[in-house]
């Protein structure tokens, strides 16, 4: 155990000396940003909602307007589930399309305008509208990821991304700023943990990470 906790605090202590992301070395034509899950259920209320994804809402939306001005396309993925849907048994029931819960958070919201794409699983790249944004869109290269949950909805979202175009031998930079995701802390799921794992889970498929603030 006292083997895993020190690679727990090396990887830890790397991840506090990335290099910040610079906008400026970003093109309108080959980016994109994908906030994904900052929505109300995670962040202000309902059985998800977790203080450590709220906390990240007001970063990313002056993230975001960064973005905006720089015309970077901006997409904003959100749970949007339906009553019969399989993933309430392994969470509690969240974030049905039409509620408020739904919705993305208002810091967010009312700072960017951006294309909401509705998503019905923990991994947005799934969704056919989003496929579809993928082939109309081929000279994406750049991908910024953020929001909730570093070990689920942004691993899973960030390392298909990356494994997808690997499977098509073509390069492109899956990005994530490491202080604009995060995950909630609950019982056996530490949120400091399950943060730092899922960082390291997607640096090992070849995804980058980088700092913001």
């Amino acid at each position: 155990m006292s083997k895993s906790i020190e690679a727990f605090e090396r990887i830890r202590s790397s991840y506090e000396a990335l290099e910040k992301i610079d906008l400026s070395q970003f093109s309108k034509d080959d980016t994109v940003l994908l906030i994904t899950d900052m929505i109300n259920g995670f962040a202000h209320f309902g059985a998800l909602s977790s203080p450590r994804v709220l906390a990240i809402a007001q970063p990313i939306a002056e993230f975001a307007k960064l973005c905006e001005e720089k015309q970077i396309e901006i997409l904003a993925f959100a749970d949007a589930h339906t009553e019969k849907s399989p993933e309430f048994g392994s969470y509690p029931t969240h974030c049905l399309k039409g509620t408020e819960e739904s919705e993305i958070v208002p810091e967010i919201a009312t700072a960017v305008s951006f294309k909401r794409i509705d998503k019905n699983s923990t991994n947005a790249y799934l969704e056919p509208e989003f496929q579809k944004l993928l082939e109309g869109n081929p000279k994406w290269k750049n991908f910024i990821v953020v929001g909730d949950c570093t070990d689920i909805c942004i691993n899973q979202l960030a390392i298909t991304l990356k494994t997808h175009f690997n499977r098509l031998d073509e390069k492109v930079n899956v990005i994530v700023p490491v202080d604009l995701v995060d995950t909630y802390d609950y019982d056996l799921h530490e949120g400091d943990l399950l943060h730092i794992m899922g960082l390291y889970m997607m640096e090992q498929n070849g995804v980058q990470l980088v700092k913001w603030g």
